[in-house]
């Protein structure tokens, strides 16, 4: 089986280092991407098995991302999870309807975001959409 390929879109460096070395010393990929750095073709670029994006974000909303990254053909198909402590539900709720799959409003815990992960992708594979709940 394929090691996924998880994506942090991150503003924050510091956050994104924390999620990273968390997720690769849990066997993951991955790999992270300032969003002033790169756009969408460089996301589809790597081929991700899960995109993990910051609800705050410094000159997009991540509701305007998210409608973006779904109306890319190449990654319509890739998987959503905002995070964010300062969501509200009126937030989850616009988020999902813009088309995120999943919005976890928990502070970082290394443990609780490797083991949330690996229960959403044992969902589906690697490099294929994820199934339907």
């Amino acid at each position: 089986m394929l090691t996924p390929k998880i994506m942090i879109l991150s503003p924050d460096r510091y956050q994104a280092e924390r999620v990273c070395a968390c997720l690769q010393n849990a066997g993951y990929l991955v790999s992270s991407v300032g969003l002033a750095e790169g756009d969408l073709a460089d996301l589809c670029a790597q081929s991700p098995d899960l995109l993990l994006l910051e609800w705050v974000l410094p000159d997009l909303s991540a509701l305007e991302l998210i409608r973006r990254i779904r109306q890319d053909t190449c990654l319509a198909h890739v998987p959503v999870v905002l995070m964010g402590v300062e969501m509200r539900e009126e937030d989850v709720l616009q988020a999902l309807d813009a088309g995120a799959d999943q919005c976890w409003r928990e502070a970082f815990n290394p443990r609780g975001l490797v083991a949330r992960v690996r229960a959403y992708l044992r969902r589906g594979e690697p490099n294929n959409p994820i199934a339907a709940s």
